[in-house]
């Protein structure tokens, strides 16, 4: 039996790093009324965690799919967890943290089928958009073609040097996804307001991350699975809009079409090898630390007259809508 949740709150439980947080009512909603979503792409003998089952069967049979999995609560999945043997049992969260595993915990999981507080401090670290800059972006640069770079900027002065030196930055809290957490800044419209935002987002996660403002044509991500044993996967292309940074929606097509489209800015076998290096590199970081799904958000963008790639905008290290389109 695969146990799905769709905890979209995820990345904000990682900033926290509390088993108990309480996210904000946004984010609540999102899981309430979404809570459904794994039921998409689960089989007859799985079971979807949600927040209420009366909704959630209201909510999925408006997508005219027909339903295979169980939709329960979570009292009725601490009854069906008590059937099953804890070696039939397979974890699907979204994303993990120190959250989602207490909730497990209450609903009768054994501690012995969780990840360890080791492993779950590993996650956080590496879903640090830190982590993917100096582990990902730096050796994925040396790749010819390619653009991008991203600094940790730990004070109020060195935000504002680099925002001297590059006139105008993407400022991104650590951890956060879906364009939350993400501001553009110009070094002529410098508020007081933005600037308590930047000392906000240090005071609490311990820096800022800077990024030049590229000239985007393209957003696109590949979409990957670790076994955790040391070999990742691609599953396959994302590609997907967003507006002011912020996630709107995917594209569902088929994986030919998405490579035909990228096709027109990108050549396929470059790309091929990047991804090649990609699953390597992030193979053996994530042996004994996470078995799931990821996502590498890229980027293409003009420079001059020129097309280069951004191989490493930011990881998720956790499910993502790229693969919720793939698997539709």
């Amino acid at each position: 039996m695969d146990l799905y949740i769709f905890n979209p709150e995820h990345d904000i439980m990682l900033a926290a790093n509390r088993d108990r947080t309480t996210p904000p009512r946004a984010a609540r909603e999102l899981r309430h009324d979404l809570g459904f979503l794994p039921a998409l792409w689960a089989q007859k003998g799985d079971v979807v965690l949600v927040d209420d089952a009366s909704f959630a069967h209201e909510a999925f049979a408006a997508t005219g799919r027909e339903l295979q999995a169980t939709l329960a609560d979570r009292h009725m999945a601490r009854q069906l967890l008590r059937s099953v043997p804890p070696s039939e049992l397979r974890l699907c969260p979204w994303g993990w943290d120190r959250s989602i595993v207490r909730e497990l915990r209450e609903i009768g999981v054994a501690s012995e089928w969780l990840p360890t507080d080791v492993q779950l401090d590993a996650i956080r670290r590496m879903s640090h958009r830190a982590w993917a800059a100096e582990n990902l972006l730096t050796p994925l640069r040396e790749a010819p073609g390619t653009i991008g770079e991203s600094h940790a900027a730990t004070t109020l002065d060195s935000c504002l040097n680099l925002l001297q030196r590059h006139s105008n930055v993407m400022a991104k809290a650590p951890w956060s996804s879906s364009g939350r957490g993400v501001r553009p800044l110009s070094v002529h419209d410098l508020t007081p307001s933005t600037q308590g935002w930047l000392t906000r987002i240090i005071a609490d996660q311990g820096a800022v991350m800077i990024e030049p403002y590229y000239n985007k044509v393209l957003d696109f991500g590949v979409e990957l699975t670790s076994d955790g044993h040391g070999s990742v996967h691609f599953n396959g292309l994302s590609l997907f809009y967003t507006e002011h940074g912020a996630y709107v929606g995917n594209l569902v097509i088929d994986e030919s079409a998405k490579w035909q489209l990228l096709s027109a800015y990108i050549d396929r076998q470059p790309l091929t090898h990047l991804i090649d290096r990609l699953c390597l590199l992030l193979g053996d970081a994530l042996r004994n630390v996470y078995a799931g799904p990821l996502g590498i958000d890229m980027m293409v963008v003009r420079q001059d007259d020129t097309l280069l790639l951004h191989p490493c905008v930011e990881m998720n290290l956790r499910a993502t809508m790229g693969h919720v389109a793939l698997l539709v």
